[in-house]
């Protein structure tokens, strides 16, 4: 009898869902039949969000509708069964892209559709998000959604704003090919550390695995948009501030690494990453930007999915320890040294501790941080 209740609740778990109505955004896909990959497909996209307190269905009134360019996007994530997507909004008319604003977020074109498989909880991004964003920094607004493609429920995603330039989302300086020399070519930029390599530095690698190195890839301008110039500008910069972050004398003021990073932007960065035990915080989707004329930030944060929760990589006890400290060799992709060497540092030290313990009585503050997951548990409950 266990076992047949056991059968009769695994067929049911696993049958596929009708999508009637909803407290939630629901998002329609339609792509003609077609099958969505990496390169990019025409579909047309719609949004029904009827008014606050109001029930959406999927036959209401869209909200927002038109063409879009669709692909899958990610990495690990791209091969799960819940698949995260990145789309572009179209002109009807023209075919180009156009800024739209969708579900209650500013103007843009380009969006992320984050698939949630990997976060039961579906808040892992949204609240890491949301902390940022209260600290001060930009980072991606988000909904959650309910999905249909091609007719077929797909779940609870999370729909937010891909990061870019953008003065609504990271604000830095306009380049064009005309800016070469200085000050226009010190700004803006944005990069990441990731699985791609359109440009690398040679000043540090592991002393127990001398043969490979980190590996940055260009966001703003891409690889096919830079001049010579810029390239090199950016590519100059990211290598003094490494010489300077470990020469001996890395921790005066005026010829240490402080004349290259916004300190207080890296000390918000180690601690939402050590705060949420992100196993991804120093190797993969970590962001910089520079604008012009102003020092290295790194950030917008992004990437919370394995954060949050036990695993037992790194050789943690328990989960317990500290992320910056490992070892950067046992990684599939290398950890970034910069801040094992700036915690060497009493006056970045010093800055760490004393933005936590402010934190701690407002942003951190415990019952805070409760009240806006139980507040995004209440809004998914129904869904």
């Amino acid at each position: 009898l266990i076992l047949f209740a056991l059968i009769v609740c695994a067929k049911s778990i696993g049958s596929a869902q009708t999508l009637t109505a909803t407290n939630l955004p629901i998002i329609s896909l339609e792509t003609n039949g077609l099958p969505i990959d990496f390169q990019r497909i025409d579909a047309q996209f719609s949004v029904v969000d009827n008014p606050a307190g109001q029930v959406n269905h999927p036959d209401d009134p869209p909200a927002y509708e038109g063409p879009i360019s669709i692909r899958l996007r990610g990495n690990y994530s791209a091969g799960l069964p819940q698949k995260p997507y990145a789309l572009e909004t179209h002109d009807s008319a023209t075919g180009l892209d156009t800024s739209v604003a969708l579900l209650g977020m500013p103007k843009e074109e380009d969006w992320i559709m984050l698939a949630n498989w990997n976060d039961k909880s579906l808040v892992r991004n949204p609240l890491m998000f949301e902390l940022a964003r209260r600290m001060g920094h930009w980072a991606p607004h988000t909904r959650h959604v309910e999905v249909l493609l091609n007719g077929n429920y797909e779940g609870i995603y999370t729909f937010c704003e891909k990061i870019k330039r953008d003065s609504k989302r990271v604000n830095v300086k306009k380049l064009t090919p005309d800016d070469n020399t200085l000050p226009e070519v010190s700004g803006g930029y944005i990069f990441k550390h990731d699985y791609g390599w359109d440009f690398g530095t040679d000043n540090w690698h592991p002393q127990n695995c001398p043969d490979r190195w980190l590996n940055f890839e260009l966001e703003y301008p891409d690889a096919a948009s830079i001049t010579p110039a810029q390239f090199d500008y950016l590519t100059n910069y990211l290598d003094d501030a490494e010489e300077a972050l470990f020469s001996p004398n890395f921790s005066d003021p005026a010829t240490g690494y402080r004349q290259f990073l916004d300190v207080d932007a890296w000390v918000d960065y180690f601690l939402l990453s050590e705060l949420s035990g992100n196993v991804d915080a120093y190797k993969k989707s970590m962001y910089y930007s520079k604008d012009r004329d102003s020092l290295l930030k790194v950030g917008p944060i992004w990437d919370f999915d394995w954060a949050l929760k036990f695993l037992g990589e790194n050789g943690f006890p328990n989960g317990a320890g500290w992320l910056y400290a490992v070892d950067p060799c046992t990684q599939d992709v290398l950890y970034v040294p910069y801040f094992k060497r700036l915690l060497e540092d009493s006056f970045f030290q010093q800055r760490a501790c004393e933005r936590w313990t402010a934190l701690r009585a407002s942003v951190l503050d415990t019952a805070q941080v409760f009240a806006y997951i139980d507040s995004t548990a209440n809004v998914l409950d129904a869904a």
